[in-house]
């Protein structure tokens, strides 16, 4: 699928600011909670388990498993239906799917990273904070670039058409 600079600039200037701003909004979560615990300085008490802590973790282990699955499929679905689809604008449907994928994708990860700051906040473990690091490495990783877009649009619009010839 043959897409010019014009096609995809908006779209991708757009998955980017919504990928930056669900990262900014995990960062200042972190940063209050960070400016909150050092503030305090006060630890959980001696023996007790950070069950919080665990549970941010089993998230990010949970939703890190769902965004190798949960997009593919909404991804296979609108493809379906855009194959089946009769009505022109492939492109600009390719994109809607992308960036709806994509914000799943990011919302994967918002989830556990919070919880991970609220871990981190009630139990007072810094260890707490590696699910919210995980998770913005996770987010990081999924940013969207001009040539990864390109890409994703030319492979699943092969498979439109493939889908249409049978």
């Amino acid at each position: 699928m043959a897409t010019s600079d014009d096609d995809i600039r908006l779209p991708l200037r757009t998955m980017q600011i919504i990928t930056f701003a669900l990262a900014a909004g995990v960062v200042i979560f972190m940063a209050i909670v960070g400016f909150l615990g050092l503030r305090d300085g006060s630890n959980r008490a001696p023996g007790q388990l950070p069950i919080i802590t665990i549970i941010a973790f089993a998230m990010l282990a949970a939703d890190f498993a769902m965004t190798l699955i949960v997009p593919r499929q909404i991804v296979a679905a609108g493809i379906q239906r855009i194959a089946q689809s009769r009505v022109s604008g492939d492109l600009k449907m390719l994109l809607g799917l992308r960036q709806t994928s994509l914000i799943i994708t990011l919302a994967l990860f918002e989830g556990p990273a919070f919880v991970g700051c609220v871990a981190f906040l009630i139990e007072r473990q810094v260890y707490a904070l590696a699910v919210p690091i995980l998770a913005l490495v996770g987010m990081a990783m999924h940013f969207p670039t001009e040539n990864s877009l390109r890409d994703w649009l030319e492979r699943h619009g092969r498979q439109v058409l493939e889908l249409r010839q049978t």
